[in-house]
């Protein structure tokens, strides 16, 4: 069910500059309710390095807090906090702890800038803070059940370009096939990486101020049951009985609303349309991940194919999941003998973080696998993601028996829940 925002928050600050207030800041928004995180100890987090720690929380976090003080204005740290959440649109909020208004960093100052130096000031400047937080939280479209961004989310040209198209007429009434956008490619290719992208959108949410609402479909979906799921996030009901009751329902409630609809994964028109005539004549978006073009061939709309990624990005996607203290001088060879494709592309990082194991070995061990598998070169990127699977499952299940159990789970239809007695038969 779509509920109201509650407040993320980010606290960026440096430690000399005033600890103890920062905790107190802490506390004092967290009994307002926000829900706020700051890296009150040494971060410590499965193996994640301190940038990442810093890059997911901030991702996760609608609001950065930068607490401006001497130490903070030197603050190579603290500059990348705050750099790295204006660069996915979060809302900045600086307020003045130490020194004078010239320390808040020149590219933040068009905003307003909260006066805490004294405890009269703090005790004046914080309820407009935290009124000031919640209109423009309230402002945005409450999201239901979009997935978090996935590890070492890397930003890609498609999320601009789909949010742009999606945009473009945002409150102009017209024909479903216009309000429609079907993301197009290959599996492994990253169409849903996209798609959280464009959801998670600052702007996105604030122009689809009614909601962004995710429904994965797969292959053999039940559509009342996905009809159902929908009401249910809208929060009217969801115990309709037939799919044209649903379609009813939803219709009424739709028609003065403005959200984003999000369809994953899905493989036949057919289990498209319903929604698809949801969205008719109103204000509302409908977004699609799809491997075939025949889904856009005949509901209509805008086509988008999801590029491959650029050679720099899939160089910096496969570092990041190799998570290597000096980056693989080969890494760009592997990115390319993947052919770019960014699920081949994580898998063959994740297989060097296992750290027995350089790019040139990689290398080696590929071609060695390739040629068994289709006795040649492969090029093809279905054959690259086969053979980087291959590498993976090889790294992490030692026993032939391993092995073959895991390939014969294929068999079970996806998203299926797998009964303890038949693995253990």
């Amino acid at each position: 069910m779509i509920t109201p925002n509650r407040p993320t928050v980010f606290i960026s600050y440096a430690r000399d500059d005033d600890k103890e207030f920062v905790e107190r800041l802490y506390h004092d928004l967290t009994a307002q309710g926000f829900d706020v995180w700051w890296d009150k100890e040494d971060i410590r987090n499965q193996g994640q390095t301190f940038l990442q720690v810093i890059q997911e929380q901030i991702l996760r976090r609608d609001v950065l807090i930068l607490v401006v003080g001497p130490k903070a204005a030197e603050s190579d740290y603290v500059r990348y906090e705050w750099e790295h959440a204006r660069k996915f649109g979060k809302l900045i909020y600086p307020v003045l702890r130490l020194g004078d208004f010239d320390l808040v960093p020149s590219e933040l100052g068009q905003l307003h800038c909260y006066d805490f130096r004294s405890e009269q000031s703090y005790r004046a400047d914080l309820p407009k803070l935290l009124d000031d937080v919640r209109t423009s939280i309230g402002n945005l479209g409450a999201l239901a059940g979009v997935p978090a961004y996935p590890n070492h989310y890397l930003p890609r040209r498609d999320v601009e370009q789909v949010k742009q198209s999606l945009l473009e007429d945002v409150t102009t009434t017209v024909i479903a096939s216009a309000r429609t956008m079907a993301l197009h490619g290959m599996g492994g290719i990253g169409k849903t990486v996209v798609a959280i992208g464009v959801s998670r959108d600052m702007q996105i949410r604030r122009s689809f101020s009614d909601g962004i609402i995710w429904l994965t479909i797969g292959q053999k979906p039940d559509i009342l049951q996905k009809l159902n799921e929908l009401a249910k996030r809208l929060g009217r009901g969801g115990d309709h009985r037939n799919i044209d009751d649903a379609i009813s329902a939803l219709q009424k409630y739709l028609a003065e609303k403005r959200a984003l609809l999000i369809l994953d994964d899905v493989w036949q028109p057919k289990h498209a349309e319903p929604f698809h005539t949801l969205i008719d004549g109103t204000l509302n978006r409908l977004l699609i991940t799809t491997r075939r073009k025949s889904i856009h061939d005949e509901l209509g709309g805008q086509l988008h194919r999801v590029d491959l990624l650029p050679i720099p990005e899939a160089v910096k996607l496969f570092n990041d999941w190799a998570d290597k203290e000096k980056e693989d001088p080969d890494a760009e060879a592997v990115v390319k003998r993947v052919n770019r494709l960014p699920l081949a592309v994580k898998i063959a990082g994740a297989r060097l973080k296992r750290g027995d194991m350089s790019g040139a070995e990689w290398l080696k061990l590929y071609d060695r696998v390739s040629k068994m598998k289709i006795h040649r070169k492969a090029s093809e990127r279905d054959e690259s993601l086969d053979i980087s699977i291959s590498i993976g499952v090889d790294a992490v299940l030692e026993g032939e028996a391993d092995k073959l159990l895991y390939y014969t789970f294929g068999i079970f239809k996806e998203e299926t829940h797998i009964p303890q007695p038949v693995v253990i038969k």
